[in-house]
């Protein structure tokens, strides 16, 4: 309602407390960035003699990160699916990524066939397929089994019934934390840190 250049810091600010009454800290310190990347641009092309946003701290408070816990995984694997068999698929493909850290895109581009052997750990490089860049990542047990089972070929499911099957794995484990493709990559970076492997 207001020209860029009669906004002041009052406007800002009562802006940024609306924005943490009704989002997330995370959420409205998102909005807040956004904001003061649009006011910072105004201010170096000369639109405006002052950014309003300068004073402003953007708190972006603590966001817990959500994992599949070993207590988790194992009421995963201990599910009888007999009367679910297309559910077995799913299963696998959930410890997969658990175990590798695989991102779904990638699983179909998986060849088993570049895992080598170092140091004791079975390591894996290939390429993204959205972006192409070099990834590795370290096979760990479940995902090697995984692999045995199926002579080194991973199943196939589409991403859409893939996250579906995901939801009904989750509620047979009797499991809260909400499953997703993305909570079982940062599983898998979680077992990694918990085994000892520096965050770098």
């Amino acid at each position: 309602d207001k020209q860029l250049s009669c906004i002041n810091n009052a406007d800002c600010v009562e802006l940024y407390e609306t924005l943490k009454q009704r989002y997330l800290p995370s959420t409205s310190a998102g909005y807040m960035t956004r904001i003061k990347s649009m006011f910072q641009y105004a201010f170096d092309n000369g639109k405006i003699k002052i950014s309003p946003t300068n004073q402003i701290k953007i708190n972006k408070g603590s966001v817990k990160v959500e994992y599949l816990s070993n207590s988790d995984i194992y009421k995963i694997k201990t599910i009888d699916l007999r009367d679910y068999p297309k559910l077995d698929k799913v299963r696998d493909l959930l410890l997969f990524q658990c175990g590798t850290g695989v991102a779904y895109a990638d699983l179909i581009l998986f060849d088993s066939t570049k895992i080598e052997n170092i140091n004791g750990l079975n390591v894996y490089t290939n390429n993204r397929q959205k972006t192409k860049v070099e990834y590795t990542c370290v096979v760990m047990n479940d995902a090697m089994n995984v692999l045995d089972k199926y002579n080194g070929s991973l199943p196939i499911i589409s991403n859409q019934n893939y996250n579906k099957y995901l939801k009904e794995l989750q509620k047979l484990a009797k499991i809260e934390t909400n499953i997703t493709t993305h909570l079982l990559r940062k599983t898998s970076a979680h077992k990694l840190l918990n085994n000892g492997v520096r965050l770098e």
